[in-house]
């Protein structure tokens, strides 16, 4: 592939309505167009929770800032082609509530009183995380390219100890010391050997993942072309219609639209369905903070990415 992008053709059920009233008494005309675009991914992104758990919240805190230290002293260490990291905020951890039949099976038990035995680890241990997300810029569009460079990015993974999950979490407690759930209200200063032996001993543990997904951020110019092929094919199925009834196109009268990432609407039907119906995919907060420019795929093909408009003109 030579190209960034490639125009694919695709049918889009309209709702037209040759002749309207106006506000003001003009007949009207109402289409809707479209364009439809394949983008070759360019960013490699994994993510991962990085958890502790201990008797306190100090104790856990305490563990995740040594995980965290740990971690950027491995990536100073290793320095990736292209890579770059990040570290979400600490917070709780949240454990799946199991599937739709699950949660149903749980309900009849504590209605038949078999529900309510004491969890003996549930309120043992106080369990947090922070998010990880490591990301590796792609050069150019040769998508086969991006595709061998996968095996240098896994092991570079498994360099870091990033490349598997403990599936469960202990709540054995085999990784709370009395000394590490002791807290140290009073500061202390360390030398950097201090800081080196301090670290050897410390413990990364990940859950959910490290999760692969694949990203195109768009650039202006990529929009702004995608919106105008919208409108020019709104305002040709427009103009048919005018044709159609024996007039011509007026002046534009209102315009509306918008960019749509069709990938990631079927990762969220699916999400929805799995919930109901069986083990859901990991979540990850920061999805909701994903700019309308970023498209993304769990696997590497390319992205489509449409922009619909919506156009009303007046008839002459």
């Amino acid at each position: 592939m030579t190209r960034a992008t490639i125009t694919i053709f695709s049918i889009y059920f309209l709702a037209v309505t040759p002749v309207a009233s106006a506000a003001d008494g003009q007949a009207t005309i109402h289409a809707v167009g479209s364009s439809t675009k394949l983008f070759v991914p360019n960013i490699v992104r994994a993510r991962c929770h990085i958890f502790s758990e201990g008797a306190t919240s100090g104790s856990a805190i305490k563990k995740l800032v040594a995980s965290r230290a740990l971690l950027e002293r491995r990536f100073a260490a290793k320095a990736g082609r292209n890579r770059t990291h990040t570290f979400g905020p600490i917070v709780e951890h949240k454990e799946s509530q199991g599937s739709f039949q699950e949660i149903q099976m749980k309900a009849m038990q504590n209605m038949m009183g078999g529900g309510n035995q004491p969890d003996d680890d549930a309120d043992k241990f106080i369990r947090l995380n922070f998010t990880l997300t490591l990301e590796w810029t792609l050069k150019g569009d040769a998508a086969e390219e991006h595709i061998r460079y996968m095996d240098e990015i896994r092991a570079e993974l498994e360099s870091l100890g990033l490349n598997k999950s403990e599936k469960k979490m202990s709540g054995d407690g085999e990784a709370d010391s009395e000394d590490d759930d002791r807290e140290d209200d009073e500061p202390t200063t360390e030398s950097a050997e201090d800081s080196q032996d301090r670290l050897s001993g410390v413990k990364v543990r990940m859950t959910n993942g490290p999760l692969f997904s694949y990203l195109r951020r768009l650039s202006d110019r990529e929009i702004d072309e995608s919106a105008a092929e919208a409108f020019n094919d709104a305002k040709r199925r427009a103009a048919r219609f005018a044709y159609a009834a024996g007039a011509k196109l007026g002046k534009l009268v209102q315009i509306a639209g918008g960019g749509i990432n069709h990938t990631e609407v079927q990762k969220s039907e699916l999400i929805r369905m799995t919930e109901m119906f069986g083990e859901a995919p990991a979540k990850f907060e920061e999805d909701g903070l994903r700019p309308d420019t970023e498209i993304v795929s769990d696997t590497f093909k390319p992205i489509p990415y449409t922009f619909d408009v919506s156009v009303t003109f007046g008839v002459e």
